[in-house]
């Protein structure tokens, strides 16, 4: 089997795990490389693909490996794809959300014609720009953090943006469209794939002037399909590796994709004024998820500066059942505002959408806009701290019939505070749940704080604080979820660590999995504090996230069912 070149130029040295270094492909207007993951990502990537890859590795190793890990650690490739845009996309307009889909459509015929090459003897997948799951195969709870991805194997600079942030690309910085590619096909059968599809593409744009390049392509994906059958080992290519990039001038293409957006802008400008200004529009595959209910709430527009976690939406279903026709609600951490659309469908009369990010607020009311309800008589938004010391519209004040909250309920050291703000919930991760609790003088006879959280916490200890506040609290919907000590890490060093200590105080309740599916136990506090280990640090963090309901005997009425 060929092997990878070992040197690269200077330059691409940082970059982790590279077999095939960034190459501009003019056909698609796309740039690739091909890594092998570290150890870390890869156990992310396999959270994300996990039945789909353990159907690969009982149909593509044979035996052949002693377990999935060890397969993956030979077989895993990731593949990050670079596409150039004419807008600045971290911005957020009715243009930027344009060229974003004709990237994504351009991204999709790349993918698909690779994945054709490639054929069904080898697994191939992407990650979803839209949610981070599994773009073709079965979907997971867990999330593809493409951010994480891409600083963790290319190690470009990143930017925060809101409470997420944008990885820079080298040349065009923040107007470039990522999205990665993963298979377990040979290193060799990939390259001989990625050849071919630009080869054809080539061809089937310019027949006359791209002939001669095409058959060099051509010849070479050939090779590189024969070389895969062989033993024989090569160093990938007679420059020792060298990046080679095709040198065409990139303004050219900015320049068209420019005038394209600029024709569906003046084209939609009747619709842009109605639409909510900003973000990715999301639609939920109801029959995958079973939330049929939903789509009487959505499409609604989402953005890369405001949190938006589609692995949440499985915890909604018995939502409508604890709202009442009538009620006022207060909805603090709106985001994109999806579920105060829902509560509006399920008959509330009254929805506030508050949250700490002014853009959040903005995208909730264009969102409520969008949908045909009136600012006024059907919602209100504002920014607001839930922590006190609110601005804007002064909810605090006002008495409603449901609060619902996602709160931030992540513990950690103070260092993520400064780092993350919006999703630190103190050293216990409880704060937000003590302000909820003491909103229960401020709601009207009967009122309910709908609420989620997860087993990061202490699920006990929120419990008695809504049993203290007289609202009795009811579990109407709990869900598995996985992370890796890798993600916790990145939000600020000595995270997980952290996590480990409450968990040994009792002060949290999740589980680690190894690689083989053994369970690690708790250690004693005191062999907590000292860090976690090496066999922790390389274990999947499996917990638990629940809808829980404060209050109100368990709501119903005429809400939507």
């Amino acid at each position: 089997m060929a092997q990878p070149p070992t040197e690269f130029p200077t330059g691409l040295k940082r970059m982790k795990g590279l077999v095939a270094p960034p190459t501009f492909c003019p056909a698609f207007a796309l740039e690739h490389s091909i890594h092998r993951p570290p150890r870390m990502l890869r156990a992310d990537i396999e959270l994300v693909f996990r039945p789909d890859l353990a159907d690969a590795y009982q149909r593509e190793s044979a035996g052949a490996h002693e377990s999935q890990d060890d397969w993956l650690a030979e077989r895993l490739l990731a593949v990050p794809t670079w596409q150039p845009a004419a807008q600045d996309l971290s911005e957020i307009s009715f243009v930027v959300n344009e060229e974003r889909r004709g990237l994504l459509a351009n991204f999709h015929l790349w993918v698909d014609a690779v994945r054709s090459k490639l054929g069904d003897q080898h697994w191939s997948d992407a990650s979803d720009p839209l949610e981070g799951t599994a773009l073709f195969g079965k979907r997971t709870s867990c999330i593809y953090n493409e951010l994480e991805g891409l600083t963790s194997l290319l190690r470009y600079d990143s930017v925060p943006i809101g409470c997420c942030g944008i990885v820079l690309h080298p040349e065009w910085r923040r107007r470039a469209y990522p999205v990665t590619f993963f298979t377990t096909a040979p290193l060799e059968a990939v390259q001989a794939a990625l050849a071919a599809v630009e080869a054809e593409r080539l061809a089937s744009q310019q027949p006359a002037e791209a002939e001669a390049e095409a058959t060099g392509l051509e010849a070479a994906a050939a090779q590189l399909q024969l070389a895969s059958g062989e033993e024989a080992a090569t160093n990938g290519g007679s420059d020792g590796g060298e990046a080679q990039r095709c040198a065409l001038p990139r303004k050219p293409n900015a320049e068209a994709a420019a005038e394209a957006a600029a024709e569906a802008a003046a084209e939609a400008a009747a619709e842009a004024a109605a639409e909510a200004e900003g973000g990715e529009a999301f639609e939920l595959d109801s029959s995958r998820e079973g939330l049929g209910w939903l789509a009487s709430a959505l499409p609604v527009r989402t953005s890369p500066a405001v949190h938006f976690d589609a692995a949440n939406l499985p915890l909604l279903a018995p939502l409508p059942r604890a709202l009442r026709s009538g009620d006022s609600l207060l909805y603090h951490g709106c985001g994109c505002g999806v579920l105060g659309l829902l509560a509006l469908r399920a008959g509330c009369a009254t929805v506030h959408f508050a949250d700490v990010l002014p853009a959040a607020v903005d995208l909730a009311a264009a969102n409520a806009r969008a949908a045909g309800y009136r600012q006024g008589k059907h919602w209100t938004a504002a920014v607001e701290d839930l922590r006190g010391g609110g601005r804007g519209g002064g909810s605090d004040s006002i008495a409603y019939d449901v609060v619902l909250c996602n709160p931030p309920q992540l513990a950690g050291p103070p260092a993520m505070a400064a780092r993350h703000a919006d999703r630190y919930a103190g050293p216990d991760g409880l704060d937000y749940y003590r302000r909820l609790a003491g909103l229960a003088g401020t709601l009207k006879a009967g009122g309910r704080v709908l609420l989620m959280q997860t087993s990061l916490s202490s699920f006990g200890a929120v419990e008695q604080m809504f049993d203290a506040a007289g609202l009795p609290p009811a579990t109407l919907a709990s869900q598995p979820r996985v992370g890796s000590a890798a993600a916790f890490e990145a939000l600020a060093p000595g995270t997980f660590a952290w996590l480990l200590e409450l968990r040994a105080s009792g002060g949290a309740d999740f589980r680690l999995v190894d690689a083989a599916g053994a369970v690690l136990p708790p250690r004693p506090a005191a062999d907590a504090a000292q860090g976690p280990t090496a066999q922790e640090l390389d274990a999947s963090v499996h917990y638990m996230q629940r809808l829980l309901l404060c209050g109100g005997g368990g709501g119903g009425g005429e809400g939507m069912q």
